[in-house]
C-alpha cells in the first residue's frame, strides 16, 4: 500500500507526512503525489493513538454538522457490498483508519452510519 502524504505544517511545505503510518519525508519540490511504501501496510494494524485521533475528528465533525445519519439501506449496502469484501476489513473494523464499521444504528459506534464520513480509499 502507498503512503497518503499531506502537508502537516503549512509554514514548512518541504515536509510531508503519511496519514496512515506518520512517516515523514523531506522534499525540495512538491509534486502533487509522492509514492512510498506505507509502514502501516507492514502489519495492517493502525496504532491506537491514530484510531483515537481518527475517531475524535470524525465524531466532532459529525456532531458539528448535526449528527446526520445514513439510512438503513445505505448502511446495509456499504457494509455488505463494499466493506465486508474489502481486503482491509477485519472483524468489525477497517484496517486503514481503525474505525468500527457495522450495521449498527448508532453513529457513535459505526463510521458507516455517520453521513459526514467516508472510506479512507474512497470506496464509499
Amino acid at each position: 500500500m502507498q503512503c497518503q502524504f499531506y502537508i502537516p505544517d503549512k509554514s514548512n511545505s518541504l515536509i510531508k507526512k503519511c496519514r496512515l503510518c506518520e512517516q515523514e519525508i523531506s522534499i525540495d519540490q512538491l509534486p502533487e503525489k509522492i509514492y512510498a511504501n506505507c509502514k502501516q501496510s507492514e502489519n495492517n494494524n493502525i496504532h491506537l493513538t491514530e484510531k483515537i485521533k481518527n475517531y475524535t475528528k470524525a465524531t466532532k465533525q459529525w456532531i458539528k454538522k448535526g449528527s446526520p445519519k445514513r439510512t438503513n439501506e445505505e448502511v446495509n449496502h456499504i457494509y455488505d457490498d463494499i466493506c465486508k469484501p474489502c481486503k482491509y476489513f477485519k472483524g468489525k473494523s477497517c484496517k486503514l483508519c481503525g474505525c468500527r464499521v457495522s450495521k449498527s444504528k448508532s453513529g457513535l459506534t459505526n463510521k458507516i452510519r455517520m453521513a459526514t464520513e467516508n472510506c479512507p480509499i474512497k470506496k464509499w
